[in-house]
């Protein structure tokens, strides 16, 4: 089904998710219907916008596990993240990570902040403890799993480190997250998730969601209407939005706990490999759970190389990176380990 889905699957190996995520061949069929009736009455869509937020919110809350009166559909993380910052006392001290993704510490540097910055480590949330009792960080903000090298935040750490600091907020960029393994909000240590959905939620451009507690709301002593009033200020994408919500209802019709577990089996699998050619670097050596993000080692000369067999994979860091869905096959994994092997023998 998946390689009638994603018919570029079907001469490529697409390890690219990370940098974006493919489009189904049911979304574009469904956009095209979608822009064919916006040319016949597009004042008809445009009355029924409040109702298609209202329905993609739902979905939205439904699929992360939060509130459906504290999610917020925007148009991608880096206005998400901007919303939420905003709600912040300027006097807030706030730990953030070097490296970690730039609308994050672009956000973050915009604004008058007192900022530390710490390096990532495959011991993070340890230093992470250190440097909030140290500092006494108000605000901590990171991305749930890093862009480049695929770390993944432990939430049982961070659980542990809000018992400690209960006046900690924790704000997540949920972009390399959401869409890779079944989340909710509710039942985490985070107080704000953002996120673009155009990666692995499989959506397309110009959509994000905004999601937060009821401690951040009391915290920051923020008024829900009015914070909801200013995130959807102004006209409303409707092919952005509307293919989010259609995205959402693929992934439930699929099946998307099952999508998640085989999912995960595809990084399984592709771990175990990577092992045998001693192709992760630290974090996918030392980390026990990982991403779906995986950074190898090996030299940018590679990258072309692997391009010219048809594997899409990104530069990012000193290393390759390649990142898993539920779309990729064993072979695919097989292939790529193929192409690294042979490829080998002539850098």
């Amino acid at each position: 089904m998946f390689r009638k889905e994603f018919p570029i699957t079907k001469n490529h190996a697409y390890f690219n998710t990370a940098y974006v995520g493919l489009m189904s061949r049911s979304l574009i069929k469904y956009r095209s219907q979608y822009d064919h009736q916006l040319f016949k009455s597009i004042w008809d869509y445009k009355s029924k916008s409040d109702t298609l937020l209202s329905e993609t919110r739902k979905l939205a809350s439904q699929l992360i596990g939060s509130d459906n009166d504290k999610t917020l559909i925007t148009n991608s993380l880096s206005s998400g993240i901007r919303f939420a910052l905003d709600c912040l006392s300027q006097q807030s001290k706030v730990l953030i990570l070097e490296d970690d993704y730039p609308s994050l510490t672009k956000a973050v540097d915009e604004r008058n902040f007192q900022i530390t910055k710490m390096p990532i480590t495959h011991d993070l949330e340890q230093k992470m403890v250190q440097e909030i009792g140290k500092r006494k960080i108000d605000v901590l903000l990171l991305s749930v799993v890093q862009y480049i090298s695929g770390l993944k935040v432990d939430f049982e750490h961070l659980k542990k480190i809000k018992q400690e600091h209960p006046n900690l907020l924790i704000l997540g960029d949920a972009t390399q997250f959401v869409g890779t393994e079944l989340f909710e909000m509710n039942d985490s240590p985070f107080d704000v998730v953002a996120l673009s959905s155009y990666k692995w939620l499989l959506a397309g451009f110009g959509s994000g969601i905004l999601c937060f507690s009821d401690h951040f709301l009391k915290k920051t002593n923020t008024s829900l209407r009015e914070l909801e009033s200013k995130v959807q200020v102004g006209h409303v994408n409707l092919g952005a939005v509307s293919s989010l919500k259609f995205a959402i209802e693929k992934l439930f019709e699929w099946d998307y706990e099952k999508l998640m577990d085989k999912k995960n089996q595809g990084c399984q699998y592709l771990k175990h490999k990577l092992s045998e050619l001693e192709l992760l670097d630290e974090m996918g050596q030392k980390r026990k759970n990982h991403s779906s993000i995986f950074n190898l080692k090996l030299d940018p000369l590679f990258h072309k190389k692997l391009k010219e067999k048809g594997i899409q994979t990104s530069l990012r860091g000193n290393g390759i990176r390649v990142s898993v869905h539920f779309y990729n096959t064993p072979k695919d994994v097989d292939l790529l380990m193929k192409t690294i092997q042979r490829a080998r023998l002539t850098v």
